[in-house]
């Protein structure tokens, strides 16, 4: 857990349900028509993995199998998906200061900011593979301090699951998921 005050604590978690509040009341865009057409149509019926997004394809199927098969599905998930990262996002950002009043500004900032961003808004409406892979991204890093200093083997195997995922959600994570994940828990401290 970020060693930061309860107060600080419910500010930062503050930012989840405002965050998909306002993502699921702002109009919805799709970001590339033919490609989105063709990822929905792959992730419905599963006739073929493809090599670009195979595991936001699997998400996809997975959700499919419940709500129908449909841009406004994927949406919908990106919009929940997207809420969901700002506190990850602002548990990293708080990790990588040492003062405690810094780590605070930086944790709550980060998650707020965040959550207000046009980029992040217009993006977490979308049916961009990068909301998925960026919350499998942040929940992976924001675990990962913990999961290699009191070396729970369930943490480890988290880490290790969802830096996968963001790896083999788009082909740029796949280069970066990790060195990036090592990069900010070498920035974090000393780690045994």
């Amino acid at each position: 857990a970020l060693p930061i005050s309860s107060t600080s604590r419910w500010a930062l978690w503050a930012a989840l349900p405002a965050g998909v509040a306002l993502r699921a009341w702002l109009p919805h865009r799709l970001v590339m028509v033919h490609f989105g057409t063709l990822h929905v149509d792959q992730a419905a019926t599963l006739d073929r993995l493809p090599r670009y997004g195979s595991a936001t394809t699997l998400l996809d199927h997975a959700v499919f199998q419940v709500l129908p098969p449909h841009h406004s599905t994927v949406q919908g998930l990106h919009v929940v998906l997207g809420g969901l990262t700002l506190v990850p996002l602002g548990v990293v950002a708080g990790r990588l200061l040492v003062d405690p009043v810094a780590r605070t500004w930086a944790a709550v900032g980060t998650a707020w900011a965040a959550a207000l961003l046009p980029l992040s808004l217009l993006d977490h409406g979308s049916e961009s593979m990068l909301v998925p892979a960026f919350l499998w991204w942040t929940a992976g890093v924001a675990l990962l301090p913990t999961a290699l200093t009191q070396r729970r083997v369930a943490d480890q195997i988290a880490v290790v699951v969802l830096l996968t995922l963001c790896g083999l959600s788009r082909p740029d994570c796949l280069l970066l998921a990790l060195p990036t994940a090592l990069l900010v828990a070498w920035a974090v401290g000393p780690l045994p």
